[in-house]
């Protein structure tokens, strides 16, 4: 399910800004000698962390979205860790590249902010995907669920395991993920909200990073 749903999240954020690209920008483009060829677009996406089998299924989305699309190229580059300066680096890479539509899952939304704002500047169109710059100027955000929806469900159903009562900690991973952090705020409220007898006692951050992850529940 969560990999069909990343191949959709990613085939229509390609469809909807290369589209956007082809009828804002360059429209009378065509290759040279005049074959009326329509121009091809570039459009990257830059994740979180590359090799995240989440990420990988949104790659492999947009590839399919690309050759559908058949004046396409997808680009794919994400950081080896999950690294908000390293992301930076990439994006400025595309952005001198002069792609045409510009898709990051930002690390740190508020120092990507100014990155995309460059971005667009260059003419790029910008969208995020998966976690959102809602600061930022990107004119797309393209989500796998609500908030509301994924940090109730989560709730839901520790409670239930639990039997309505009783502690329990989160062990997020980057922490100044938009998204992680917006399903954590549900959590905080509903628990309290709906679980009365229910407590969050702490909440840590492991970095994207699994052995990590698994240090810290332990």
């Amino acid at each position: 399910m969560r990999s069909r749903l990343a191949l959709t999240v990613a085939i229509t954020t390609t469809a909807v800004l290369a589209i956007s690209g082809c009828t804002k920008k360059n429209d009378t483009d065509t290759s040279s000698g005049g074959s009326g060829d329509k121009k091809t677009y570039k459009v990257a996406f830059v994740p979180k962390l590359q090799g995240v089998p989440y990420f990988e299924a949104m790659n492999a989305g947009g590839k399919a979205a690309a050759a559908a699309l058949g004046n396409v190229e997808w680009l794919y580059q994400g950081p080896t860790q999950a690294d908000a300066a390293a992301q930076a680096d990439i994006v400025r890479s595309y952005i001198q590249q002069k792609v045409d539509t510009l898709i990051v899952a930002p690390n740190d939304p508020d120092s990507m902010a100014p990155l995309l704002q460059q971005a667009k500047d260059a003419g790029i169109h910008v969208a995020t995907a998966d976690t959102d710059a809602p600061s930022s100027v990107r004119e797309v955000f393209v989500n796998q669920a609500t908030a509301e929806g994924i940090g109730q469900g989560l709730t839901d159903s520790l409670l239930t395991a639990m039997g309505g009562k009783g502690k329990y900690a989160i062990v997020s991973c980057g922490q100044t993920a938009e998204n992680l952090n917006s399903w954590i705020k549900v959590q905080q409220a509903y628990t309290k909200e709906k679980y009365p007898d229910a407590q969050i006692v702490d909440v840590v951050y492991a970095g994207e990073d699994q052995a990590k992850a698994t240090q810290m529940a332990t």
